[in-house]
């Protein structure tokens, strides 16, 4: 007898078992995540529905890719001489997995050398508020899969640091495994090797390479964020000139332009300050003794009410101030300058609230010599 055997049908059937579709955001299946494959086929002899005969099962685990993203959030404008200025980063866990990260800090390249470096993991509010709400950490532990951290550097400036200069921080985050306890992380990931064993969970290096020493694919990432110097650099001029050599009949002997400080002249001080630097200054105060260890007063009469404060020296366009002993603060409210004359105590005192960058403020008094 001859037998036709008939296939009249051909299926596979993928059975999957454990937690395959728990999702880490969109970073795929969460690492560790078994997976069971078994195939069968079914098919008729005869038009007879034969028996049908599975496959050996195939399991594995689903493995670590292994990735981190860090980036600047903010640089700093600092002074010299600050404490505690803060560089800003956030640290993001792009690997299907929770995992700690080693944090540490290496130095970019700049023109001066901040002191004193901390690395602090912020408490959730995106401030920078010290001890008791921050932590000051070397990692940070347990970060979820797909969530950030924001990290600031905070250090100390030197006092010689000079305006428009720069020190440069890389920032370098570390896979590192989460078993660590509170005040330890866990060991830093290793990358594991080329032959796949299905029963354990491995580690894939995914990571893009940063401005530190650390390179694609190594389970590091960096980044960088600057501290610039922006301060203020006063210059301070001050000067002199005859208005009229016979001040009581406010004419002078000399020619224009050539007038003396001969006895009787009416002479006009100027004190001009200049902020050079790229940030304002403020609380300003400008002050000059006349009296002793100066010799004016003692060679000269004050002029009353002959004090003004002005942008240049410029008397005729200046502000003008009563001989206050006490200063007049607020006197001038639009532009928070206030000034006087101390008889007492021979001193002329003006001052400035603010002080902007690339701006000036001239004090100008006049005396008439004995």
């Amino acid at each position: 007898m001859n037998f036709r055997t008939h296939r009249r049908a051909l299926a596979a059937v993928l059975l999957l078992a454990g937690a395959m579709q728990v999702q880490a955001a969109d970073l795929g299946t969460n690492a560790g995540t078994s997976v069971t494959n078994e195939a069968s086929v079914s098919f008729s002899v005869g038009g007879v529905l034969q028996t049908v005969t599975p496959s050996d099962d195939v399991s594995f685990v689903v493995d670590r890719k292994v990735d981190v993203v860090v980036a600047n959030v903010a640089d700093a404008s600092v002074s010299p001489n600050a404490t505690n200025q803060v560089l800003e980063y956030t640290v993001t866990n792009k690997t299907n997995d929770a995992l700690d990260f080693i944090l540490s800090t290496s130095d970019g390249g700049g023109t001066f050398v901040a002191t004193g470096v901390e690395i602090w993991v912020d408490d959730g509010d995106g401030n920078f508020e010290g001890a008791g709400q921050d932590t000051l950490v070397s990692y940070i532990d347990n970060l979820a899969e797909d969530a950030s951290a924001t990290v600031f550097v905070v250090a100390d400036i030197p006092s010689g640091a000079a305006d428009g200069e720069t020190d440069v921080f890389w920032l370098t985050a570390q896979a590192a495994a989460p078993t660590g306890t509170s005040g330890s992380p866990g060991a830093a990931l290793a990358e594991s090797g080329a032959a796949d064993d299905p029963l354990v969970v491995e580690n894939v290096f995914a990571d893009g390479d940063g401005p530190a020493a650390e390179g694609a694919q190594d389970g590091q990432h960096s980044a960088a964020a600057t501290y610039t110097v922006a301060t203020t650099s006063l210059s301070v001029t001050k000067t002199y000139k005859v208005i009229y050599e016979d001040a009581a009949n406010t004419t002078s002997f000399s020619d224009a332009g050539d007038l003396k400080p001969i006895p009787g002249a009416l002479v006009e001080f100027c004190i001009l300050v200049a902020n050079g630097g790229g940030v304002d200054a403020q609380g300003v105060t400008i002050s000059d003794t006349l009296g002793a260890p100066n010799t004016v007063i003692s060679n000269a009469t004050w002029v009353a009410e002959s004090i003004k404060v002005g942008t240049s020296c410029d008397y005729t366009t200046a502000t003008g101030y009563d001989d206050d002993a006490v200063d007049e603060t607020g006197d001038d409210d639009a532009t928070g300058t206030s000034a006087n004359y101390n008889s007492g105590t021979g001193v002329v005192t003006s001052n400035v609230e603010t002080l902007s960058g690339g701006s000036s403020t001239a004090t100008m008094f006049r005396v008439i010599l004995n």
